[in-house]
């Protein structure tokens, strides 16, 4: 078997990446990666294996291009209920501007594979996981600091939590705007009384209407 010629394996899994973002694994043949990536076949057996191999490795590109960049902002930020706002305003920004509108590829891929393909499902659900768990962190480290109400649950609210961010980027996806968004999300905190981040929305939303 001949060497794989030397390729700059980051800018690969990128273009990769936005391909398999905008069409989806399925849709997305060797012949679309091979035109996009400027690899050839078998160079591409060869450094990534078959097609649901790359499309893994891609997915684990992603998570540490966006998902955990957002994630560390969660433990970076004091207090708690500070950095859960920031948290869903880096999400929104992303959402509508560098994410192109092609929502989230953990939820696409679970729409498109999770129930067909059992290895991709327990892979999603751990990712899922892992972000649940770190935003009902946040959650607890917010009881500490004093900017979440104690009443708040952690474990119920990240799932609700989750599932709005979930919500957010299929909102973005189907063009809806930063404004409304904003919205959304302001809704959300004020029913699951995280006051300061309600009152740091609404001074907001009145700055931006004087």
């Amino acid at each position: 078997m001949g060497r794989t010629p030397e390729f700059d394996r980051e800018d690969v899994l990128d273009r990769a990446l936005l391909l398999f973002w905008q069409k989806g694994f399925h849709a997305t043949s060797i012949r679309d990666l091979v035109d996009v990536t400027g690899l050839g076949k078998a160079s591409i057996y060869n450094a990534f294996g078959n097609k649901e191999q790359f499309f893994k490795t891609v997915l684990d590109r992603y998570a540490m291009q966006s998902e955990q960049a957002q994630l560390q902002r969660l433990d970076a930020v004091t207090p708690a209920s500070e950095a859960i706002r920031i948290y869903f305003e880096d999400l929104i920004r992303f959402s509508v501007t560098i994410g192109p509108r092609l929502g989230c590829l953990y939820t696409n891929t679970a729409v498109e594979l999770a129930p067909r393909l059992e290895k991709m499902e327990n892979y999603l659900k751990g990712q899922f996981e892992k972000t649940e768990e770190r935003l009902a962190t946040t959650i607890r480290r917010g009881h500490d600091d004093g900017s979440i109400p104690t009443s708040v649950v952690p474990e119920t609210t990240a799932n609700i939590l989750l599932n709005l961010a979930f919500g957010i980027r299929v909102q973005a996806r189907l063009g809806s705007s930063e404004e409304k968004l904003r919205g959304i999300v302001e809704g959300s905190m004020a029913a699951l009384l995280f006051y300061p981040y309600r009152s740091n929305l609404a001074h907001q939303s009145e700055a931006r209407s004087a």
